[in-house]
């Protein structure tokens, strides 16, 4: 059904916004008989006046279902008074602010995206880095214990004394020992 009438129903596209308003106000008026045509399956109809005029006709009693379709409802019945100037203005202005709104959206989406790549790039890098410092901490934390055993120091002290010197919890200090297999 679409096939026999795609040449009519082509969308309005960035071509289309190049015609003057009345030009568009018209292709908008011609899409929408387009439309009822092939919803109520009567395409043949298409080239017949008296089929475009009685759906013309009807186009006052159309009403928008939602508050962003007003604009379309306004075009239309101004392309069905034959103020095709204004249609066109009308449709006109309801794409851009369409396109704005579908601008705005990506911008936002964009910049979140910036947002929260930044913060997790960094954390990966800090990441890396505390695994660096810790290793490290580690490593003088092991070599200073293998040194108290040397100077005699009581084992039971040991965690205590490490603890202090590290600025960390005695448990840190167990979990550290445990891991190289000194306690």
């Amino acid at each position: 059904m679409n096939e026999q009438a795609g040449w009519v129903l082509d969308p309005l596209n960035a071509e289309d916004l190049k015609l003057s308003n009345p030009e568009l106000g018209l292709r908008f008026i011609g899409h929408y008989v387009a439309a009822v045509a092939v919803e109520h399956d009567l395409v043949d109809s298409l080239g017949d006046p008296a089929f475009t005029q009685a759906v013309i006709n009807q186009i006052p009693l159309a009403e928008a279902e939602s508050a962003k379709n007003t604009a379309i409802e306004k075009a239309l019945h101004k392309a069905a008074a034959e103020d095709f100037e204004t249609a066109g203005r009308l449709l006109r202005e309801h794409i851009a602010d369409g396109a704005q709104a579908i601008a705005v959206t990506n911008i936002a989406i964009s910049e979140r995206a910036k947002t929260v790549k930044g913060p997790m790039a960094g954390g990966k890098a800090r990441a890396e880095q505390r695994k660096a410092e810790a290793s490290e901490r580690d490593s003088r934390l092991l070599a200073r214990h293998d040194e108290l055993l040397e100077n005699k120091k009581d084992p039971r002290n040991i965690t205590g004394i490490l603890s202090r010197e590290f600025n960390l919890e005695s448990s840190g200090v167990r979990k550290i020992l445990k891991k190289a297999s000194r306690r």
